[in-house]
């Protein structure tokens, strides 16, 4: 009697709600802990402590169901299922296994396989964790709002150590650099593409999005304090992300916002024509030996071109005196680890999550995460080097947002797919259901009082009486 009345409690459609939202709350937390505090262990205590068993409550509410709906939830899930986070696992696992198979080749990080094995377990659990949570447009919006704030945030908390420490902005030739969270990852090219993936993402929200007046005032601060710290970390692949999806948004967008975008395109190439500072700043430095960086990369990686290097091996490049540990290029830095399949599956990976936001914008006119996944694409290929590393900076720069498109991807399955559970669809797709409902109604009036005014029988729509007849 106690294990029914147990399994009836977990199908309350109520339950699962709630466990969703406390999914939610739980990795907006683990944001927090990430960029709210110099602790390198507390994000992983976070992911394990909190998040972990807000998942296992969620799937505990759907596993309830199993045995009545045996067919049918198996059915619905494998309709469901995202391909996004289907995709990531699988590269991951490449990942792991060529770091088995390597094991024994060169020199180590000093890591055992064991332990990329608990990183790829914590990475899938992230990115279930985000397909679930993300999956309804309302809980979406809020958790863009609230981590984007949360990065703002951190951004004020460093731009304001930053100014007020003259000497440090002269040893780091001036560019923004984080001086509180995100321990271990504290450099210019760490700080800009974070704030160019949400603050454009917020900027686009607030453009296409209803958003209510509190949200709104919310989110214009944070998306200038997010902009500000782009462009003071001169990071030049986070500023062209920021015009070209600034231009993006004042096309896709109506009212004072397009005037926004437009202003906030023109701004950095105004200052690059006006003042000869900003052009030193800027074009000192050439291209950072991006392109000789990723040559020099591609050439290891050839070296194994099927099975790579695995992730324990230390591949150091010097250029000029300078040592990179990494491509500063997610797609290279997979194919130099995984080889030829990991570099394609990480590529596949961010095709798939622009097409799914592209397919989500099209069909609630939340441009937010198709933004997002632009900004992803341009850093993905200009800063991100590493992607497999304990829960930091680097969970919030890609496998956030490859979560979020996960679950976008879902909320647009769910549009065409009808729930198996007794749990209301999401509002949108009620909405697109009444106003489908609504014109047939119109139509089926209209033909009416047409066949009538014409006395013309025959036009008049089949109609059936009380007994199907």
């Amino acid at each position: 009697m106690k294990s029914s009345a147990f399994l009836e409690s977990l199908r309350s459609p109520w339950l699962r709600a709630r466990s969703l939202d406390l999914l939610a709350c739980a990795l907006v937390l683990s944001v927090a802990a990430v960029l709210l505090s110099n602790n390198v262990g507390l994000p992983d205590k976070v992911l394990y402590r909190a998040v972990l068993p807000a998942l296992i409550l969620v799937l505990a509410t759907r596993a309830a169901w199993f045995p009545l709906q045996t067919m049918t939830s198996l059915r619905r899930g494998v309709e469901q299922t995202s391909l996004i986070a289907l995709v990531a696992i699988v590269y991951i696992a490449v990942l792991v296994i060529d770091t088995h198979v390597n094991r024994h080749n060169g020199p180590g990080s000093g890591f055992r396989v064991s332990h990329y094995l608990r990183l790829g377990f914590g990475i899938s659990i992230y990115l279930v964790a985000c397909a679930y949570a993300a999956a309804d447009p309302r809980r979406l919006r809020a958790m863009l709002i609230a981590i984007g704030a949360l990065i703002a945030v951190h951004a004020a908390i460093n731009i304001v150590k930053f100014v007020n420490a003259p000497a440090a902005m002269a040893a780091a030739e001036y560019r923004l650099l984080a001086v509180f969270g995100t321990p271990l990852y504290r450099n210019a090219t760490h700080v800009a593409p974070l704030a160019a993936m949400f603050g454009m993402a917020l900027m686009a929200l607030a453009a296409t999005a209803r958003l209510r007046l509190m949200q709104q005032v919310l989110v214009v601060p944070c998306v200038l304090v997010l902009t500000l710290a782009v462009f003071m970390a001169q990071a030049r692949g986070a500023i062209i992300a920021v015009i070209a999806c600034a231009l993006l948004v004042a096309l896709i967008s109506r009212g004072s916002w397009r005037a926004w975008s437009l202003g906030l395109s023109a701004a950095p190439v105004a200052a690059v024509i006006l003042f000869p500072s900003v052009q030193t700043a800027l074009f000192a430095r050439a291209d950072s030996f991006r392109l000789v960086l990723w040559k020099s990369y591609l050439k290891l990686a050839a070296g194994q071109p099927w099975s790579g290097v695995g992730l324990n091996r230390e591949v150091v490049v010097t250029l000029n005196g300078t040592t990179f540990e990494q491509p500063h290029n997610a797609f290279v830095w997979a194919a130099l680890r995984g080889g030829a399949p990991a570099g394609l599956l990480a590529a596949v990976m961010v095709v798939l999550a622009v097409y799914w936001s592209y397919r989500y914008w099209r069909i609630t006119g939340n441009a937010a995460l198709l933004v997002l996944m632009i900004v992803l694409g341009l850093t993905s290929a200009t800063e991100i080097g590493f992607m497999v590393m304990p829960y930091n900076w680097i969970w919030l720069a890609f496998w956030l947002p490859i979560g979020l498109a996960a679950g976008a991807e879902r909320a647009v399955r769910q549009q065409f797919v009808p729930a198996a559970l007794p749990l209301a669809r999401p509002r949108y797709a009620v909405r697109r259901m009444n106003v489908e409902i609504v014109v047939d109604r119109v139509a089926n009036s209209w033909k009416i009082s047409v066949a009538r005014t014409r006395n013309d029988v025959h036009a008049l729509p089949e109609q059936t009486d009380k007994s199907g007849n």
